[in-house]
């Protein structure tokens, strides 16, 4: 059920794949039921050195994939709030521009009303002078 090492990977276990050796001095156990290998306890400092590096490398690795991730959250949230401005700015804008035209056309109005009434001041001036012409005609007349 367990074989080690000293087969030097040439005998494939039950199931298993070959076992693989570097060194013919460590003894591996393998289990059958599991598939892994056991280090001898004398490497287990040795082991627990690697696996906790590996441990921080996949940290690292999973550290720099969450602060990628939280980035283009925050990337995607800006252009979000960047469009919501721009949609309400542009809603103002619009409001802002339609009231300026309606004061343009209002001014327009009051432009046209204020030629005509201007027009109709010289006219009753003109009436004014020749009443005062026809007055002072009669009173050159009466004297």
């Amino acid at each position: 059920m367990v074989a080690t090492t000293r087969e030097q990977g040439k005998r494939r276990p039950a199931g298993g794949p070959p076992i693989p050796t570097a060194n013919a001095s460590l003894f591996f156990t393998y289990d059958e039921a599991t598939h892994l290998l056991t280090p001898p306890t004398s490497s287990i400092c040795v082991w627990r050195v690697v696996f906790d590096r590996r441990r921080c490398l996949v940290d690292a690795v999973q550290a720099e994939r969450m602060r990628a991730g939280l980035e283009e959250a925050q990337r995607r949230h800006v252009r979000a709030l960047v469009a919501a401005v721009a949609c309400a700015t542009m809603g103002r804008v619009r409001a802002a521009e339609a009231k300026l035209d309606r004061a343009r056309c209002h001014n327009s109005e009051l432009e046209e009303k204020l030629r005509q009434i201007s027009a109709e001041g010289q006219a009753w001036m003109g009436v004014a002078k020749s009443h005062e012409a026809v007055a002072a005609g009669l009173r050159a007349t009466l004297d």
